[in-house]
């Protein structure tokens, strides 16, 4: 089943209305496959669809509202933010006021005032926004390596492997998930950068899968080993933890499901996102 096409959807909040249609304009002209949402009334915002159903990606909101004296515009981010913590928010203002700080402080991602090259500035700030709201709804990759048609490999895979990856928060991708035909050494190790866990399978011990175990260790990945009970490992790695599993003992199945979990949501504790690094 094909996963669900995610539509960017940016919301601006303001109640100048000559804003609202440059800034609409500019950016349908300029990334004309988003959904763009504009809105005068700050409580509309709120209850629009496109918000409640969790597809916004980025809120612009001007600070002060004159046909809404009661309502500001600092508030009602943090009220989104409280509902969908993974909003990207950008407060705006064109009073010349010193509250970059005071917004950046109660995590609002951005702050600009509308002065020269405004609209410009906030294009900018928006794609930047789109870009880092992807990352934090897109789950990490871990990239499998195993030989390929092997029919218990396979069924461990697509019945253990991948259910356990999807519990963990992880995407599960395999080389020939992505590529046909003869496969290089280069396409695996460009599919292996953008993985931030790498999980190998060393029951058949086949040359190709432990170089790529090693240019994975080569790569500063997380590699976690999967292989049978009673599997005669290389003396190199046999000091490395490894996970085991029996197929001859009653529920194999469920007891490597949960190590898998439990070994990929400690990988997934390390991991260091992108808007929580330091800059």
């Amino acid at each position: 089943m094909n996963a669900p096409v995610h539509h960017t959807g940016v919301m601006i909040i303001d109640d100048d209305l000559s804003f609202l249609e440059s800034a609409e304009k500019r950016l349908r002209a300029q990334r004309p496959e988003w959904i763009v949402r504009v809105h005068s009334d700050p409580f509309a915002a709120l209850h629009d669809d496109l918000y409640m159903t969790g597809s916004v990606d980025v809120v612009v909101c001007d600070l002060h509202f004159e046909a809404y004296p009661d309502s500001d515009g600092l508030d009602i981010l943090l009220k989104m933010m409280r509902q969908q913590p993974s909003l990207f928010t950008i407060l705006v203002t064109n009073k010349n006021l010193n509250l970059g700080a005071v917004a950046l402080q109660w995590h609002v991602k951005n702050f600009i005032f509308k002065g020269d090259h405004f609209l410009e500035e906030l294009a900018a700030a928006i794609e930047e926004g789109v870009r880092l709201r992807q990352v934090l709804i897109t789950p990490p990759l871990c990239f499998a390596i195993m030989p390929f048609g092997i029919e218990h490999l396979e069924e461990i895979y697509n019945r253990i492997w991948r259910p356990a990856a999807r519990k963990a928060g992880f995407r599960l991708r395999r080389i020939d998930e992505n590529h046909a035909g003869e496969l290089l050494l280069k396409e695996i190790s460009n599919e292996m950068d953008a993985a931030e866990v790498v999980l190998a399978d060393l029951s058949e011990l086949r040359p190709n899968v432990l170089i790529e175990v090693g240019l994975a260790y080569a790569k500063g990945k997380v590699v976690l080993l999967v292989s049978p009970s009673g599997n005669k490992i290389p003396s190199n790695i046999a000091g490395v933890h490894q996970i085991r599993y029996d197929r001859s003992r009653a529920l194999w199945e469920d007891k490597l499901e949960e190590e898998l979990v439990r070994a990929l949501s400690h990988a997934a504790q390390k991991l260091v996102h992108p808007l929580l690094s330091p800059h």
